[in-house]
């Protein structure tokens, strides 16, 4: 029976570039979906075989997932049926991939979902760039002035990055209603950021928004689940962590979860580059809060 793949980096990979591929990259990627070990063992020329493909194509779907080549991708199928060997040995219950029916104790529905979601956030620095990440930091660390756009599920995540930003006393606003957003951006200029989150990337007054803040000179970095769509057109930097699809919109729900883990990672990256501004900055939030209390 093969033991096809469920999640893991190369399916990080392929859910963030599923706007990219095309007819001939699906079938070659389906084919390493369905028996991996195949892959592991075989050859280029194996795989393009069962793909019915030529093995420049393969070679093309693989620098579509952001490989450098066949062998890169190989050694990545080869540490997910690692991991996942692993996994299944120190806890069966943990490869579990049914679907969740009407008749599923309430209990495997936390435990799946918790399983899923923790497997979301691993893969994150499977999809976010380095160099990305570290253009995102010179950026807000640089920025005279931030406006966080989301809306829609990525509203909520909008709001903790304003929070977690002004926590760290940067000058940032995230308003909810989206013709304030646009116009909040469009009286940006150079030296300062928009932080744009969208799940999709193709929210209409998410685009606007960003679309004003680029028109403006300010920088876009954009917090996505996909390496194309109209948002990373716009964008001058690209964040890119997304969910599994697992159905009940839950790749919705888990791009929530690995968009607020990169929002959490920039605050930190912020915090530990400027320790002793962060620190007095965060001794403030801590007096807000005590006083709060009294």
């Amino acid at each position: 029976m093969l033991q096809e793949l469920t999640d893991g980096e190369f399916i990080a990979r392929v859910q963030a570039s599923r706007t990219l591929i095309g007819p001939t990259d699906r079938r070659i990627i389906d084919a390493i979906v369905q028996d991996p070990k195949a892959v592991v063992e075989g050859t280029v020329s194996d795989l393009a075989k069962r793909a019915g493909a030529a093995q420049s194509s393969v070679i093309r779907a693989c620098h579509s997932l952001g490989y450098g080549g066949f062998q890169e991708m190989k050694l990545t199928v080869t540490r997910d049926l690692a991991r996942r060997e692993v996994t299944a040995n120190e806890n069966p219950e943990l490869t579990f991939n049914g679907d969740l029916t009407s008749d599923t104790p309430p209990t495997e529905i936390i435990r799946a979902i918790a399983v899923k979601s923790a497997e979301t956030v691993r893969t994150i620095p499977d999809t976010v760039s380095p160099e990305a990440f570290s253009a995102a930091l010179d950026a807000l660390q640089q920025a005279t002035r931030i406006v966080v756009v989301g809306n829609g599920t990525s509203a909520g995540s909008a709001r903790d990055a304003s929070y977690r930003l002004a926590m760290l006393g940067r000058t940032v606003s995230a308003p909810s209603d989206s013709r304030t957003q646009q116009l909040h951006s469009h009286h940006l200029s150079q030296g300062t950021v928009c932080l744009v989150i969208s799940h999709a990337g193709s929210t209409r007054e998410t685009l606007n928004a960003a679309t004003a803040a680029k028109d403006s000179g300010a920088t876009v970095v954009a917090l996505t689940s996909f390496r194309a769509s109209p948002l990373t057109d716009i964008a001058s930097i690209v964040l890119v962590a997304g969910g599994f699809d697992y159905g009940f919109r839950l790749e919705v729900m888990a791009s929530r979860l690995a968009h607020l883990a990169v929002i959490d990672a920039l605050f930190v990256g912020l915090a530990l580059r400027e320790p002793e501004q962060s620190a007095l900055a965060l001794e403030a939030v801590a007096d807000i809060g005590a006083r709060a209390k009294l």
